[in-house]
């Protein structure tokens, strides 16, 4: 197609052709890109559209599978439920029809009051119980506000007996305050009292003044003192002289230390000492006189502290000057260095960021293009089926019609066929009863030259083409013997080699000659075999 494009195009003569050619290439084969990216996406579109229908189906058939598995499963259970319902029923049916039998039978028994009140499983005993010290547990209430109760007015005297009065109010005896469910524990009140002041006392470090020690207390005994130690006996007098004097050489030495500790003490507050004597000399003539050294002192010192000052000054200029410019330098560099270590570090914090936001695009893309692959293949893959089983379908009709179009054409050209052949066995057979002394004639002429003068011209004419091409055959390969011998080097220089290229002419001239006469022999097999071949098919 491209180049019936090209052949239709401008010739590329002039390059405004040459622009104008490749702009219309271009341009036809967006087009054309175009058209199969349109036909692609159709086909998508298409392939999709078809798989959420098949998704959609499936779903439905398996949503309906298992609603009816649930509805089966639900009936299943509700059947059972019901069958254990009926079974418990009736066995408590036919347990109640067995204790009321069993109950018919009994008499009811009269009861027996002091056995009743013996009897710890008795109503009146069983708070009780077997135990009276668990009374604690009976609950008595009190009625807030009444201070009696009013006996009911039941007449429960016989008939024949005289009437009595009408009974006193009952009054109760006790008003104290009765506790429900009062529980009998070993933390009384006064048990209570004596925790809590036994906490506060360890709380607060405070001994208790009646507090007796139920615990051993441990007994020190005291550390034995070294013992002092005494002149023993009576010394004489030369002991006494070392004695006296090794104390005084002691005395005389802390006396020294004291006397170096203040002379050190002066030395140190000289200039303190000087200022005080100063300050507060006790004769004012002193302190003239010491005015008057200052001031001659002062002014003898004038001229040297000007010129002193003076340099000092120049000296400061130039150093400031220096100085300065020092600072001025090092505070420039500075400045650049960090201004350019900012650019670097902005610099380096933008390609990190920059290589951070390939990377994360690279990867999304990745990712992308990995999801859309995937895609793409589970789509080529569901159409492949959907198109597999449509075309299998389709082949399955095609191959059906084909066959009953093939069955049906196969037996009218059978019948039709049939017919001719009778037509045509009636007409030989006719033509034969008509013309039976001719045909006989005909057919033994024929039978003959067929038999015997065509076989044998044609064995003449094979015979001569076959030494023809033997001739050819033996002339070539003289020719090509004669050749290499030719090219044969001379036979002093390398006699075996002569002789064993000698050997190998006539290997292949023997070859040669072998070969030729096993096609003179088959084509002379083949030339026999085809008249009797072409008399066996005219009879």
């Amino acid at each position: 197609m491209k180049r019936a494009w090209e052949a239709i195009l401008p010739p590329m003569d002039t390059p405004a052709n040459i622009r104008m050619r490749n702009s219309i290439i271009t341009a036809l084969e967006i087009d054309k890109w175009a058209f199969r990216e349109s036909e692609i996406q159709f086909i998508m579109d298409l392939r999709l559209r078809l798989m959420k229908d098949f998704s959609r189906n499936r779903d439905s058939v398996y949503k309906k599978k298992l609603q009816g598995r649930f509805g089966r499963l639900q009936d299943k259970l509700k059947k059972r439920r019901d069958d254990r319902v009926n079974s418990i029923r009736h066995d408590l049916e036919r347990d109640l029809r067995k204790l009321y039998r069993k109950q018919c039978g009994r008499r009811p028994r009269k009861l027996d009051v002091i056995e009743r009140h013996s009897d710890p499983k008795s109503s009146p005993q069983i708070c009780f119980r077997e135990h009276p010290q668990r009374r604690h547990e009976a609950l008595r209430k009190q009625f807030s506000g009444e201070d009696y109760v009013e006996q009911e007015e039941v007449d429960t005297t016989l008939s024949w007996l005289p009437t009595v009065e009408e009974p006193k109010v009952i009054r109760h005896k006790s008003c104290k305050p009765v506790d429900i469910c009062i529980r009998e524990t070993r933390w009384t009140e006064e048990k209570l009292k004596q925790l809590h002041s036994d906490l506060k006392a360890i709380r607060l470090n405070v001994k208790s003044v009646n507090s007796v020690s139920r615990l051993m207390k441990r007994k020190y005994k005291p550390t034995a003192l070294p013992v002092t130690p005494c002149r023993s006996g009576i010394w004489d007098r030369r002991q006494k002289q070392l004695e006296e004097s090794a104390t005084f050489i002691q005395k005389i030495v802390r006396g020294r230390a004291m006397q170096c500790l203040m002379y050190e003490g002066r030395d140190r507050c000289k200039e303190l000492i000087k200022e005080l004597r100063s300050t507060e000399a006790p004769e004012q003539d002193d302190r003239e006189d010491l005015l008057r050294d200052e001031e001659i002192r002062v002014v003898e010192s004038q001229p040297l502290q000007d010129g002193r000052s003076v340099q000092e000054d120049r000296l400061c200029e130039i150093l400031n000057s220096l100085e300065g410019k020092t600072v001025c330098g090092t505070l420039d560099l500075l400045s650049k260095e960090l201004v350019r270590l900012e650019d670097e570090r902005r610099a380096h914090a933008y390609a990190l960021l920059a290589e951070r936001e390939r990377c994360m695009r690279e990867a999304a893309e990745a990712g992308t293009r990995q999801m859309e692959r995937h895609r793409r293949r589970e789509f080529d893959e569901m159409f492949r089926q959907i198109v597999k089983v449509n075309q299998d379908s389709v082949e399955a009709y095609l191959e059906d019609i084909i066959k009953e179009g093939v069955d049906w054409v196969s037996e009218n050209t059978a019948k039709e066929h049939i017919l001719e052949l009778c037509d045509k066995i009636d007409d030989v057979s006719k033509y034969a009863t008509e013309n039976a002394n001719d045909t006989a004639e005909e057919e033994l002429v024929t039978d003959m030259i067929y038999n015997f003068v065509l076989p044998e011209v044609e064995k003449h004419d094979m015979r001569r083409n076959i030494r023809d091409r033997q001739e050819s055959y033996m002339r070539q390969a003289h020719e090509s013997i004669y050749e290499t011998i030719l090219d044969l080097p001379s036979i002093e220089s390398s006699p075996i080699t002569g002789r064993g290229t000698f050997i190998e002419h006539e290997d292949v001239q023997t070859i040669c000659v072998d070969d030729t006469e096993r096609v003179i022999r088959v084509e002379e097999l083949a030339t026999d075999e085809q008249p009797s071949k072409i008399g066996s098919e005219q009879n």
